[in-house]
């Protein structure tokens, strides 16, 4: 993806001010769990609960904070919520089963990627764990954490007995013994939102800070650097000048179809990097630069071309690379907050979305 990139020649004046459409009346106004079978052109709406015995029931206004998908089964997603605990889906979200409910807001989780039933999640300031595929939480004890809330969660996925946990007072703690004992390797100072370990290299792990840029190690922690000093530009006089709004995270993701590249959205908008964080290169969007928020990106698992990103109220995607951006409208009036692309079917898009007050 090292190329220049550069936005369509005539942008129609639908989009002048930002990616963002209204399209009146007949939007589903509930948050939870979307699917698109045909690349966000349309959605159906699926939050309907397993129920034992007569009713239905569903998750509309659960108020998701992420989704994930296991990487051992592209069918088996999870998303977690403000107060209603962590549902999950066997078959797509075609039907859904809760757990964890009472625990807090659940933040995070971490599936280990050797033992599918062995998850870990990070609700309120605790760490529940299970190694029986969520029929049974257990919580693990963090000696010295202060009144903090568990915000971010990995698992080493080549030593799976190492366990990182990130919280919002920026403190960065890793276990050797699969969650038994932890200690402090690092306090940032900002909220750590997300942990990311390369799947094809676990000694280097990137930590996403709110307001602080993106670190990483390429030493399982020991030392860091933070990657987000190198998203610059160069000035007229070929000064190096940082990008306003780098530091500020809305979103990271891996591309997996590379040895060590990211796509990283702030407040700026999108960079793109396929060296670790080294060189960055800027995607053009539609929009002038920090027009509008940016808080999911995805990229296509088998095809790094294809990218997506949500505004508030439209889906933008590209099959180029970011050299073209064409939108659909979103099935809901709330914020997406989280976006896939299917793994085993990459015209199949799964999101979530909540209400969010300024």
């Amino acid at each position: 993806m090292k190329k220049t990139l550069v936005l369509l020649a005539i942008i129609p004046a639908l989009f002048l001010s930002g990616c963002v459409i209204n399209f009146g009346t007949g939007i589903s106004r509930d948050s939870g769990f979307f699917a698109s079978q045909n690349r966000g052109e349309e959605w159906v709406q699926k939050t309907e609960l397993m129920n034992i015995g007569e009713g239905r029931s569903f998750f509309n206004n659960s108020k998701p904070t992420f989704l994930k998908v296991d990487p051992q089964d592209p069918k088996a997603l999870f998303v977690g919520s403000m107060a209603k605990g962590m549902f999950y889906t066997f078959n797509k979200g075609n039907s859904w089963q809760q757990t964890l409910t009472g625990k807090g807001v659940i933040h995070d989780i971490a599936i280990d990627p050797k033992d599918k039933c062995i998850i870990y999640a990070a609700a309120g300031n605790k760490v529940y764990k299970t190694q029986d595929c969520m029929r049974h939480w257990e919580n693990i004890h963090i000696e010295g954490l202060p009144e903090q809330s568990i915000k971010a969660i990995a698992v080493d996925g080549y030593n799976n007995n190492k366990v990182y946990i990130g919280t919002s007072g920026g403190g960065l703690f890793k276990s050797l013994d699969y969650g038994v004992s932890w200690e402090s390797i690092k306090w940032f100072n900002s909220t750590i939102n997300k942990i990311l370990i390369n799947p094809k290299d676990t000694a280097k792990v990137y930590i996403a800070t709110s307001k602080k840029g993106i670190y990483k190690s390429n030493n399982e922690g020991i030392n860091w650097t933070d990657i987000s000093n190198n998203i610059t530009y160069k000035d007229k006089d070929g000064k190096e000048i940082k990008f306003d709004g780098a530091d500020n995270y809305l979103d990271l993701e891996f591309d997996y179809s590379e040895e060590d590249a990211l796509i990283y959205a702030n407040s700026y908008g999108l960079f793109y990097t396929d060296d670790g964080g080294q060189e960055w290169e800027h995607i053009k969007l539609l929009t002038k630069p920090k027009a509008v928020t940016i808080r999911s990106v995805a990229l296509n698992p088998n095809n790094n071309k294809e990218i997506y990103y949500m505004t508030p109220s439209t889906l933008c995607k590209s099959i180029d690379g970011g050299r073209e951006w064409t939108t659909e409208e979103l099935p809901t009036s709330k914020i997406p907050v989280d976006l896939l692309v299917d793994v085993e079917n990459s015209s199949n898009l799964f999101m979530i979305a909540r209400e969010i007050k300024n």
